[in-house]
This record gives structure tokens, sequence and C-alpha cells, in this order.
């Protein structure tokens, strides 16, 4: 393999020059930036050489002629268009592995703005499924807190609503109030909710339930170093059939893929984020899905149950990462309230 490295002002603008110059060749190992620019490094199979970078050379697509002003048109176009997708995924916090994926897919792509190119893009790197078509019965993983009860609760309120029969079990026994909270949600739904200790506890229930119902199984959080824990999950989730992990949308980056990478490791195969409502960055969201390779199946955006879980598409993830980001919220201050001052010496000379 040849090495060869390629420098630009701008990423985008050195992926151009990396796919005019060797086309689908080229195996980008890594990227560098600097105040002057940023390098690519890549490597070539064949033994052909990188053409010379003369400087002050003008590129192919500055050639006189039609052709050539049609084609530095197209190439000023298609680096805006991923320049401004690029800035957009940095805001975000996307990993540089994402970012380069998605960034040659645009560069790749014949659509003219921004959110056609990133959506193509989307669509291309990530696998996009919807909450109401997972697969039950169904295991909710994922670290403490990061919502898996109230994910439950959404996904059986949808599907009862669809007129499916429902069936809870709670494998979270040892955490304080989970017994309650899926009692209540079963007693709202007029169901039952059954209780697991153990993977083979969870495999009976399912037997006794019977094959037309849908089962949603809720397992307690955890910890994604702790060897024990992870193999009991990976047990609960082989007596569910299915696992899908469960993130809060402001999780770091990664910190998402980490935890994404362990739970896949254990049996999830879908994702699904919740607090997208408050969340203002979706790079967390978008590392959990390729560190684990997992379907992106919906995303949370309310608290209460009634709010439901919405299916992201290419389209819209594109929209949402190059949205204009809502400036942060200051609340007004509140008036002072006058109140009398007491001092400690009067109140020693009270007592």
């Amino acid at each position: 393999m040849r090495i060869h490295v390629i420098r630009a002002p701008t990423l985008p603008a050195a992926l151009a020059q990396v796919r005019d110059a060797f086309g689908d060749e080229a195996i980008v190992l890594d990227t560098a930036e600097s105040a002057q620019g940023v390098a690519i490094r890549i490597g070539i199979e064949s033994d052909i050489p990188a053409p010379p970078q003369a400087p002050g050379a003008a590129s192919p697509a500055a050639a006189s002629g039609p052709a050539a002003v049609v084609a530095q048109a197209r190439t000023k176009a298609v680096s805006s268009v991923a320049d401004r997708v690029a800035e957009a995924l940095a805001w975000h916090g996307a990993p540089p592995l994402v970012t380069r994926s998605l960034l040659l897919a645009v560069e790749a792509d014949s659509a003219d703005t921004p959110e056609a190119a990133l959506a193509n893009a989307l669509n291309r790197v990530f696998r996009f499924g919807r909450p109401d078509n997972l697969a039950t019965p169904l295991a909710l993983v994922g670290p403490p807190g990061s919502g898996k009860t109230a994910t439950l609760a959404k996904l059986a309120a949808a599907r009862s609503l669809a007129g499916a029969d429902i069936a809870l079990i709670n494998a979270d026994i040892e955490t304080a109030g989970a017994r309650e909270r899926i009692g209540a949600f079963a007693a709202a739904l007029d169901v039952t909710a059954h209780e697991a200790n153990a993977a083979a506890d969870i495999d009976a229930a399912i037997a006794k339930i019977g094959p037309d119902t849908a089962i949603f199984v809720d397992t307690s959080g955890r910890a994604p170093a702790d060897a024990e824990d992870i193999d009991g999950l990976a047990q609960e989730i082989a007596a569910a059939g299915n696992g899908v992990l469960v993130l809060p949308a402001t999780t770091a980056p990664v910190e998402a893929a980490e935890l994404a990478e362990c739970f896949a490791a254990a049996g999830a195969t879908e994702l699904i984020m919740t607090q997208l409502d408050i969340a203002r960055r979706v790079g967390g969201l978008l590392a959990a899905a390729d560190a684990g390779d997992l379907i992106i199946a919906g995303v949370s955006v309310g608290r209460r149950v009634g709010d439901g879980l919405k299916a992201l598409t290419g389209a819209s993830l594109a929209r949402l990462i190059l949205a204009t980001p809502l400036p942060l919220a200051k609340p007004r201050r509140p008036a002072a309230v006058s109140r009398p001052v007491t001092s400690y010496a009067a109140h020693g000379a009270a007592a």
C-alpha cells in the first residue's frame, strides 16, 4: 500500500482532492487539523502515484472550455454543501469517523442542498426503524436513569391503543420504586405485571403469557464495566429474544459510543434516544448508532407517556442537524424581596 498526504484549507476541499485524484481506490487512514488547514493521510492499494501538486498549479476544473466551467461550478457547489454539513456535524459533536463517512457520502452525492445531501448520506451510513415495528418480546436495556421504564410505558401504551394485547415483565427488582412504577403502568393499561428475578423467570413468564401478546421487559440499569452485570443482562436479552438500548440524548458522544458498543455486545440491536427535547446536540445519537451498529428505532421528545415516541428518518435527522440552534434561555431575575435584617448580636441580646 502506498501512503499519500493530501492538504487543503478545509476537510471537504481535501476530500474533493482525494476523490478527483484516486476515485474509490483511496482508503482514508486519518485526518489532522491545524491553523494551516487539513491534512488527510490516505492509503492506495495500487502502485499509481499521486498526481504532482505543484505550488500554484491550476486544478483540472480551472482549465478553459465550457466543460471545465461546468466542472468548476459543480466543485464549488459541492464544496459549499459539504462545508455547511461539516460545520453542523462539528457543532453537534459528531465523532470523527462518523463525520468522515458522512462527508464522503455528501461529496459523492449529486444533491444541490445541504439538507438533501445529508439526508442521503445518513441513509447510506445508518439504518432507521420505527418504534411501532420493534419486535417483541422486547427487553429495554441501558444504564441507570436512561429512561427505560418511561420508554416501556410509551411503547406499551402505543401498542395497546393500536389494539394489541399487552403484557409487562419487571426484571428490575432491586431498584427502589421500580415495582411500583411498573404496577402503576400495568393498572393504567389494565394488564398484569409479571416479575422476574433472573433470565429463567423471564423465559417462564413469556411461555406462560403466550405468543399473541406484545411483551415488554423492563431490566435494571447495568454498569458497562461490570462483567458480571453485563453477562446477566445478555442472558435476559437472550431470554426475551430482542433488545433495544435506551440512552439519553444528553450523553456525551464518547460515553454514548462506549455504552452502545457494550450493550450491543450483550444483544441489543436497536436504539431509542430519550430526552431529545432537552438535548441541543445529537452527537451522542450518531456515536451510539455507529459504535453499536444499532438501528435507530426512535426518539422520545416528551416526559409524559402520552407524548409517545417518534420515528426518525434520514430526512428528519438531517433537518435536526442542520437547524439553527436555539439560543439558551436566560431567565429574568425575580424582583428582590425586602426583608428585615436581624444581626446575631440582636439574637444574643434577645436571648
